[in-house]
């Protein structure tokens, strides 16, 4: 009878041993858990997924930011963003997070607190067009139809990449309490005094002072302020000096139709103190001004005795169509804040707006569709699809089954809703995805060395690119007459414009 004992309990023991082994480990504890209020009654969370094998999180709050936390929701492996709704305002919230799988929780991150933003009287109706620009029916707001027709285009041989950090464009909002600055245009380059070429040598075009000096003539930014202002005070070029609709591309014609630069221009304009272009030779900068307009600028460099200087620029009106016909600084002639992706849209889970691309002159011809009105002169272009081309993943693939990351949803759905437009080359093998310099939302999530090569908590960045990059495919029958291809579009048009 003893022996029986021993051969139950070691028959217990090694079932118990054999249970805990097949359980799996508990996940490792997310961090640097961080908040932000973004209206009366939002607040949304943002972590570091640290574990491989969690079920999901659980997050908690706190209400009034005491000691006593409640759990109030949950989300699925591999997500780091929460939006909390339904808040009170002006009050404070604080939240933590674990992950959890079958075996156990985590431990918590960081406990993070915001307090939403007070209420005030009622946000006046309309969309508002420094946020969100251009006309309902803009090629860039409105949606895909069911009346598209789609063929497949060949991009596996380049890399997609965000560009946030350079070779995009910096916007800049001013309001009329912002000081009032000059513009002045430099030479486009050669012999004269030019903001490009003092960039390209590697100048630096933030708020800088006059004396500053160019790092390879040793010339100080004086001498191109001095030459600018010799000159007229309007754009030097009715358009892009580096646009052209002719090809073979190396002489410069422009489009019959366009706004030109000297059309609705003001010599000054309001802008905040140490507003910065993008930090590149291009230098693209649009200071949206309380005018409706913005200014469009390409290779600026701005001054701290609130003077802009640059070798182009022109007037683009935020309530227009945002076509090439605007004159903006991409070689497209398309306005340099068309389909960016703006900051807080990431956060919010939705672009409501085509996105703009540059992509491999290997990939491009010489030739302009529209939305686009030019290409660039000395294209080096050998591929075979015209500038302005709208791309799309088509209707039939489902973005859920992807294997995609939020983010990566998010920017997958905007490319399936709205599509994906060409606006100008890089200066490399790639397709870059456009986003607003500095964009929290991306540099929060994905930093990367220079910007386009996202590494650091957005783990799965580089495959969410690429993936969506192999599943877009060309709309034929993009035109004035059928935007989107034509039908029944995809989603609602965009509210008119306050």
């Amino acid at each position: 009878m003893f022996s029986f004992a021993i051969v139950d309990l070691m028959i217990v023991v090694l079932a118990m041993a054999s249970e805990f082994s097949a359980r799996p480990r508990p996940p490792a504890a997310p961090s640097a858990l961080g908040v932000t209020a973004q209206s009366s009654s939002l607040i949304t969370l943002q972590w570091v997924d640290n574990s491989s094998n969690e079920s999901g999180f659980k997050i908690e709050r706190s209400f009034g930011c005491t000691e006593t936390f409640v759990q109030v929701a949950t989300v699925g492996s591999n997500v780091y963003t929460f939006g909390d709704q339904g808040l009170s305002a002006n009050t404070c919230y604080s939240y933590r997070v674990r992950a959890y799988n079958s075996s156990e929780n985590s431990n918590f991150t960081n406990a993070a607190s915001a307090t939403t933003l007070a209420n005030s009287s009622p946000p006046p109706t309309g969309r508002d067009w420094r946020l969100w620009p251009f006309s309902s029916t803009s090629p860039w707001n409105y949606p895909i139809g069911n009346g598209a027709r789609y063929v497949s285009v060949s991009l596996t041989s380049i890399t997609a990449t965000i560009s946030f950090k350079q070779w995009t464009s910096s916007v800049v909002i001013a309001s009329s309490s912002d000081p009032v600055t000059n513009v002045r245009y430099g030479s486009w380059g050669g012999s004269n005094p030019s903001t490009w070429t003092y960039l390209h040598n590697g100048g630096d075009g933030c708020f800088v002072s006059p004396s500053t000096l160019d790092p390879k003539t040793f010339q100080s930014v004086s001498i191109i302020k001095n030459y600018a202002f010799s000159q007229s005070a309007l754009p030097p070029f009715l358009a892009n000096y580096y646009s052209t609709i002719n090809s073979p591309s190396t002489t410069r014609v422009w489009p019959a139709s366009l706004h030109a630069s000297q059309l609705d221009y003001y010599t000054s304009i309001n802008m905040p103190t140490e507003a910065c272009g993008s930090p590149d030779s291009d230098g693209m900068m649009s200071i949206i001004q309380p005018t409706g307009w913005a200014l469009d600028t390409y290779a600026t460099v701005t001054l701290d005795d609130q003077t802009l200087l640059a070798s182009m620029g022109s007037f683009v009106d935020l309530k227009g169509d945002g076509t090439g016909y605007w004159n903006g600084r991409r070689a497209s002639m398309i306005p340099s804040l068309a389909g960016l992706i703006r900051k807080g849209e990431l956060a919010s889970g939705k672009i409501p707006h085509a996105l703009a691309v540059m992509i491999s002159p290997t990939v491009l011809k010489e030739q302009a569709i529209w939305p686009a009105s030019a290409f660039d002169m000395n294209s080096g272009y050998s591929g075979a699809l015209p500038m302005g081309s709208l791309l799309a993943i088509p209707p039939w693939v489902n973005i859920d089954g992807l294997g995609l990351t939020f983010l990566g949803k998010v920017i997958a759905r905007a490319a399936q809703n709205y599509g994906i437009f060409i606006v100008d080359r890089t200066g490399g093998p790639g397709i870059n995805i456009l986003s607003e310099l500095s964009n929290p939302d991306i540099g929060t999530a994905a930093v990367g060395a220079t910007g386009s090569y996202p590494n650091t908590a957005w783990t799965k960045s580089d495959a969410d690119l690429q993936i969506i990059k192999n599943n877009l495919q060309l709309i034929t029958n993009n035109t004035p007459i059928t935007p989107g291809g034509g039908g029944t579009p995809r989603q609602p048009l965009a509210p008119e414009l306050r």
